[in-house]
Order: structure tokens, then C-alpha cells, then sequence
């Protein structure tokens, strides 16, 4: 399937997530994410390490929130549970539906499947052109910027350099470290930069893209058919 149109079911099931205003409609939901869990059940472990803090913060800012709503709101004990339960639910099934979707697009890249597409259409506009360009090398390098600091990290245990540090501090430690950090990179980028005009890149437009992901007929046709299922569900709850 075309990085595009799962980037679209996800973004379109996560949104529909988040304008359900019934317990009703909530729960399909939570079945629908089930569902797509079991379907790729090869990931089930990487899936619980990253969305179980989440699991577990959510109920914990609920009741934060619950107990606020009943000192500082006129509505009864009943309607305030219920508000913050809904809410509740319905971000903790809107963070399953994300941390699902990073974890199968994390092989895949959803930059080159725009560029394939915005090539396909033939625009010769430069802007466009750029900004696609620019968002690439910037989640290129992101990673980058990762390693550095784990280097950095790794670096002060083998000196020994082990302090306890709260979270606050270790803030404050790795912001003095940030400037330098993006000197850098912005030197990195400009080394690209200079090999990109070497070679020529950048004169036509569009500028091709390799490999060139194609989206084919089947992808409109699932795409489509999640959205009018997804609004049938919102028509029908409202009946």
C-alpha cells in the first residue's frame, strides 16, 4: 500500500477518534483499533513498550482533571465522570492509533512516496520543490542529532562522569550543549549543499525521485471506503 494512503487511513481513523461524542461511538472505535493491533500482532511488543507510559498517564491526568472539574464546575459528580471518561478514552485510542502508525512506517519513507507524487503531477514550481527538500533532510538529519547526544552520553560513563542527575538538570545540561550541537549540523548541511550543486541537482523541475512509489487503484478504493465508513458511523450515531 502507498505510504500516502495509510498516512491518509490513520490520519483519517485518529481524527474520527477525536470528534466521537458518545461512548457508543467510542467503543467501535476502540474495536476498530483492536482489530488493526491483531492485524499486525508482529509488533504487538514494540507497541506495548511505547504506548504502556501513555496507558498509564492519561487515567492519572483524568483524575487530576476529574477532581479539578468538580471543585471549579457547577456539574454534578455524574456528568463531570463521564466528560473526563470520554475524553480519556478517547486520547489514550487516539495515542494507540499514532503509536501504531510510527511503528509500521518506521521502514517506509513518506517523503520519497510525496515526491513520487508531487512528480507525477508535473508542477514546475520551485517553492514546492524546496520544501519538500527541506522537511527530507530535516528528518534525515533529526536521527543525527539523536546519535550526538547518546554519544555524548556514552562518553561522559566511560570517563567516569556518572552524577545522578534529576530530569531538570539534565534539561539544563543538554541546552548548553544545543548551539554546538547545530553548528554542527548546519555545517554537515552545507557540505551537502556544495555536493547537491556539484552534481547538477536542483536545475529541473520537477526534480525526479528514486524509487518511485506508485499508488494504485486499490489504495483510492480503501481509502475511500474507510472514510464513508467512518462517516456512516458518525451519520448513524447521530440518528
Amino acid at each position: 500500500m502507498n505510504n500516502i494512503t495509510t498516512l491518509s487511513i490513520f490520519f483519517s481513523i485518529s481524527l474520527s477518534i477525536l470528534f466521537s461524542r458518545s461512548f457508543e461511538l467510542v467503543i467501535c472505535h476502540g474495536i476498530l483499533v483492536v482489530v488493526l493491533v491483531i492485524i499486525f500482532r508482529n509488533h504487538w511488543q514494540e507497541f506495548v513498550i511505547k504506548s504502556k507510559p501513555l496507558w498509564i498517564y492519561f487515567p492519572q491526568v483524568g483524575l487530576l482533571f476529574f477532581i479539578i472539574s468538580l471543585i471549579v464546575s457547577s456539574k454534578n459528580t455524574y456528568d463531570v465522570f463521564i466528560d473526563v471518561s470520554l475524553a480519556t478514552c478517547r486520547m489514550i485510542l487516539l495515542v494507540s492509533m499514532m503509536t501504531l502508525y510510527s511503528i509500521l512506517s518506521k521502514n517506509s519513507d513518506i517523503i520519497i512516496a510525496i515526491r513520487g507524487l508531487w512528480y507525477k503531477m508535473g508542477r514546475s514550481w520551485k517553492w514546492a520543490e524546496d520544501l519538500i527538500l527541506f522537511i527530507d533532510i530535516t528528518i534525515r538529519f533529526f536521527p543525527s542529532f539523536q546519535q550526538q547526544w547518546q554519544r555524548i552520553e556514552r562518553t561522559r560513563k566511560s570517563l567516569g562522569i556518572n552524577v545522578s542527575e534529576d530530569k531538570l538538570h539534565k534539561i539544563r545540561r543538554f541546552a548548553t550543549m544545543v548551539p554546538d550541537i547545530v553548528i554542527l549540523n548546519l555545517r554537515r548541511v552545507n557540505d551537502l549543499t556544495l555536493a547537491m550543486k556539484l552534481r547538477g541537482y536542483g536545475y529541473l523541475y520537477p526534480r525526479t525521485v528514486h524509487p518511485f512509489i506508485s499508488s494504485y487503484s486499490i489504495d483510492k478504493l480503501i481509502l475511500l471506503f474507510v472514510i464513508i465508513g467512518l462517516l456512516g458511523l458518525h451519520s448513524f450515531d447521530e440518528i
